[in-house]
């Protein structure tokens, strides 16, 4: 794999990713990590191959933890943004320096709420992704607790500053860019605040919520596979039309003189 070093490439928003950063230190973003993880993990054997890209910010190096893949490595939008040793690349938030068709997964993880341009940056994931890769978004639910709460935060810090957009806006842009939805899902239905550890009576309605009222998940994790379009079969010639409706028992013609 050959990075494209052509493209442009620097920090953008730089603040935003590093609040978003230090936010997921946090008890509540632990609490998104690792329900992010946890859902994750049924899927990753699925996923074989060479290199897998996640596109977002040092934490989040914990959710391809237990993937299969040969050689996982990050891509962070500010430098500032890196807490952990290893490989990585820096990129500006709507550019993937990256050969095409190079890849066997990408995983985007909050990373299109602080994007501006999100469906570029889909553009570029596309590219990037070999035949029948897949693209993984994870995002939050605007049509939740955690949507809800971002209306009513006006000092507008990560991750509240970022734009919640529905799943199935997602889905509709990777219809777009030729990607087929091979599974969903809504996790995280603890509310967008850290509770002390005597309001127990709470967390039945958690169990309830996801039972009864799953699409109501703070977190919602959307699977693509990138569509291989094979080869459109020829038609066949007006002579061999012709000729296929010929029954087998008639005698072909002779010719005079042989």
């Amino acid at each position: 794999m050959k990075f494209n070093l052509k493209k442009k490439y620097s920090a953008n928003s730089m603040s935003t990713h590093e609040q978003f950063a230090a936010w997921l230190q946090q008890p509540l973003g632990q609490v998104v990590i690792n329900e992010e993880k946890i859902a994750l993990r049924c899927f990753w054997p699925f996923i074989l191959g060479d290199y897998l890209l996640t596109f977002g910010v040092a934490p989040q190096v914990a959710l391809t933890e237990e993937a299969k893949v040969k050689h996982c490595f990050m891509m962070v939008p500010s430098n500032n943004c890196v807490r952990f040793t290893g490989s990585f690349i820096v990129a500006e938030s709507a550019y993937l320096p990256i050969q095409e068709r190079s890849l066997q997964a990408i995983l985007l993880p909050h990373v299109l709420e602080f994007s501006k341009d999100p469906y570029q940056l889909l553009r570029e994931a596309e590219a990037a992704l070999s035949p029948e890769g897949y693209l993984i978004v994870i995002g939050f639910n605007p049509w939740s607790l955690w949507g809800l709460r971002r209306c009513f935060s006006f000092k507008r810090q990560s991750p509240w500053a970022g734009v919640f957009r529905p799943s199935y806006r997602i889905k509709d842009w990777l219809r777009v860019l030729n990607f087929h939805t091979v599974s969903q899902k809504k996790l995280v239905y603890q509310a967008p605040i850290i509770l002390p550890k005597w309001v127990f009576f709470l967390s039945p309605l958690k169990k309830l919520c996801q039972m009864f009222f799953p699409y109501l998940g703070g977190v919602y994790i959307v699977i693509a596979q990138k569509k291989v379009f094979g080869l459109t079969p020829l038609q066949k010639t007006a002579w061999a039309l012709s000729t296929s409706i010929i029954p087998q028992n008639v005698a072909e013609p002779v010719r005079r003189g042989f």
